[in-house]
């Protein structure tokens, strides 16, 4: 593996974790059902729109609870993601288990790692 290859599965690892942080969200919630289609998502258009529900549910609840719990990942972050699950429909799968182990907060990721 080259260095570029590299580089690139470490942009796809960091935009799933950003991803799934926010789907975090949702399980914390107990709305697995998103987190379950995306997981079990037979092709990766059906994994896509299960992610743009599961977004579009996130903005729901930022929007009812005023924001200040609900982390909202960054367009780059979903756009990588939604690449990652089109080329191999097994990323899918990892975005789902990583919403599992993830945590919901409203602070990026980055403001975590100071």
């Amino acid at each position: 593996m080259n260095g570029g290859e590299t580089a690139g599965k470490m942009r796809t690892w960091d935009a799933l974790r950003e991803v799934a942080r926010g789907l975090s969200c949702l399980v914390e919630e107990k709305q697995y059902t998103y987190i379950d289609k995306i997981g079990d998502a037979l092709t990766p258009d059906i994994a896509v729109k299960a992610l743009k529900d599961a977004l579009r549910a996130l903005r729901s609840m930022k929007a009812a609870e005023g924001g200040a719990r609900i982390y909202i990942p960054s367009m780059e972050a979903v756009e990588q993601v939604i690449r990652a699950i089109e080329q191999d429909l097994e990323n899918a799968v990892i975005l789902a288990t990583l919403a599992l182990a993830s945590s919901c907060s409203a602070s990026s990721p980055q403001e975590d790692k100071s």
